[in-house]
C-alpha cells in the first residue's frame, strides 16, 4: 500500500455470455468503487482518492453473479487484467 494518497484501480474483461453486470472493488473489506450494468468488453474501475493506511492492503474484485462457461465447473466472474494502487490524479 502506498504511503501517500492513492487510487485503487482494477482493469478487467467481461466475456460474452457472462451474467455478472455489477462489479465492486473493495480495499480491506470496504467497498471503494462500484460499476453497474457493465457489459461485455474491457473495463476499468477505480476508487476516489484514498488516504494512506497500514503497510499492507487486501484488494477484492467481486461480481453480482458468477459465470459458468460450457464444459468448465469453475464459478468465474471477470478476467482480471491488472489491479493495484496508482498515485492520485
Amino acid at each position: 500500500r502506498p504511503s501517500g494518497p492513492h487510487i485503487a484501480r482494477a482493469e478487467f474483461y467481461i466475456p460474452a455470455g457472462a451474467t455478472g453486470r455489477r462489479v465492486t472493488l473493495s480495499v480491506d473489506g470496504a467497498v471503494v468503487a462500484e460499476m453497474a450494468d457493465a457489459g461485455e468488453g474491457m473495463h476499468t474501475i477505480e476508487s476516489k482518492e484514498l488516504a494512506p493506511g497500514g503497510a499492507t492492503a487486501s484488494l477484492t474484485i467481486a461480481t453480482d453473479r458468477p459465470f459458468l462457461p460450457p464444459n468448465d465447473q469453475r464459478r468465474l466472474g471477470v478476467v482480471l487484467v491488472g489491479v493495484g494502487f496508482v498515485g492520485r490524479k
